[in-house]
């Protein structure tokens, strides 16, 4: 393999990524950091995006079309089994870099070789690249565990990890579609140091044709809520983070029922919603979980008309 000694390989795996995948190699190449290798693991599309791939002809760039879609997590996991740098960074086919990602990245890396899996802020953007918000997190790695109990805070494509970290746990766990790199975050930090950089250095891009960024069907969110939950009844649970298993366990059955609410599920949406409301009190949960039970009552329609009507209600009123 080229670039076999580098210490880092840039790994994405895409299907069907023509819209954006162009720009988003674009933004890996233009890297002021340049000894790496990039794997791409083209999960057999049926549109341009290996050709996209091939026309950049950069010698650190390494396709891999597969003749079988096999899943986002298998092709991940294959990508990692081709490569012994000691340094792993991630970057989906619809996202952006900025320049100095990696750079700042290995830098850090190599500063605190402990450190095994480091994240960034992330802008997200639109389907045109335009700004829609900013996402910032604490960088504090006593927070970040605890916040890692209510909701993913690395962003798949903001990461960079240690190999030996992730491949100590057998790569992305196959156990859970929609929220994979969630589980695997959750194991690694759980063992190891880890960090995000209070930098915006990769942009997030919010579309249509994705499977695990948004929507609150209850497919995608029992994920979280089944992950939480293993991870709290752990024999080996910090002590620090007992005080947030109810609290922790309450967000995930909150959000569990916004899902089943909006498949209509009502009967088990609101066995979910008391299930919530018994394990913490309402008015500790904050304002997230407030959120979740005004959809689960309302309906997402309901909640988005109420939030509609408020935004145009004139100041004073």
């Amino acid at each position: 393999m080229r670039n076999r000694d580098t210490k880092l390989t840039v790994l994405m795996s895409v299907r069907n990524g023509e819209p954006y995948v162009r720009e988003s190699v674009q933004s890996i190449l233009r890297q002021t950091y340049e000894d790496y290798l990039f794997l791409i693991v083209d999960n057999a599309s049926d549109d341009r995006t290996p050709e996209i791939v091939e026309s950049f002809r950069d010698p650190r760039v390494r396709l891999i079309q597969l003749e079988k879609d096999i899943g986002q997590t298998a092709a991940l996991n294959l990508g990692l089994g081709m490569t012994r740098s000691p340094y792993i960074a991630r970057i989906d086919a619809d996202d952006v870099s900025h320049p100095t990602r990696l750079e700042k990245q290995m830098a850090y890396a190599r500063a605190h070789p402990d450190t095994a899996l480091i994240g960034t802020w992330t802008t997200i953007i639109g389907p045109d690249g335009s700004p829609i918000a900013e996402k910032e997190t604490s960088t504090d790695p006593d927070v970040l565990m605890e916040e890692l109990l209510f909701r993913n805070v690395f962003a798949h494509s903001s990461v960079m990890f240690a190999r030996a970290a992730v491949s100590e746990l057998g790569g992305y766990p196959t156990h859970a579609r929609y929220a994979q790199d969630y589980a695997l975050w959750l194991e690694v930090t759980l063992r190891h140091p880890t960090t995000i950089l209070p930098e915006f250095l990769v942009s997030i891009r919010r579309h249509d044709e994705q499977i695990g960024r948004s929507g609150l069907s209850s497919e995608r969110v029992r994920d979280p809520m089944v992950l939480i939950d293993n991870i709290l009844s752990r024999p080996d649970l910090p002590s620090s983070l007992l005080n947030l298993k109810n609290k922790a366990r309450a967000r995930a059955s909150l959000r569990y029922a916004a899902g089943l609410r909006e498949e209509g599920r009502w009967s088990q949406a609101f066995v979910e919603l008391g299930r919530g409301l018994m394990l913490d009190a309402p008015g500790s949960l904050g304002k997230e979980s407030a959120v979740y039970i005004a959809q689960t009552v309302l309906g997402m329609r309901g909640y988005e008309w109420i939030c509609s009507a408020r935004r145009r209600r004139p100041m004073g009123t």
